[in-house]
């Protein structure tokens, strides 16, 4: 893990938060507007979630929860993964908004461990959603 100071974290924290504002608010443009909107309001919501943990809590403990969570919901959405996660996911998402929102949220964890430097991310690195 890289060490990063507390306000550095937070600020990257809401750099993403807005760009997740920003894709709820072009949602309407894309072909999948719910799943969009939902993947993206998932996002938005961790990266809030985050910086409370961050200004709470630390960043240690941030990372700890982060990496818990990730590593649950990484666990969680395998089974729909298994085959071709892009294709897959897409189309159960289209049809179910709350695997769309595990997705968005996945994605939200997978970049605030990145902003660190964790190596668990490295494995799912290229395979996104879009």
């Amino acid at each position: 893990m890289i060490y990063l100071g507390r306000e550095d974290l937070i600020s990257s924290l809401k750099r993403f938060k807005s760009y997740a504002k920003q894709e709820l608010l072009a949602a309407d443009l894309t072909s999948h507007p719910e799943t969009t909107r939902a993947m993206a309001q998932a996002r938005k919501d961790e990266y809030e979630r985050l910086i409370q943990v961050v200004m709470d809590k630390g960043v240690s403990s941030a990372y700890d929860e982060a990496s818990t969570a990730y590593k649950e919901l990484k666990a969680r959405l395998s089974i729909y993964k298994a085959d071709n996660r892009r294709d897959t996911i897409k189309k159960l998402s289209a049809s179910d908004l709350s695997i769309a929102g595990e997705v968005g949220r996945e994605q939200a964890l997978e970049n605030f461990l990145s902003i660190l430097g964790s190596e668990e991310v490295g494995d799912a690195a290229g395979q996104g959603v879009s």
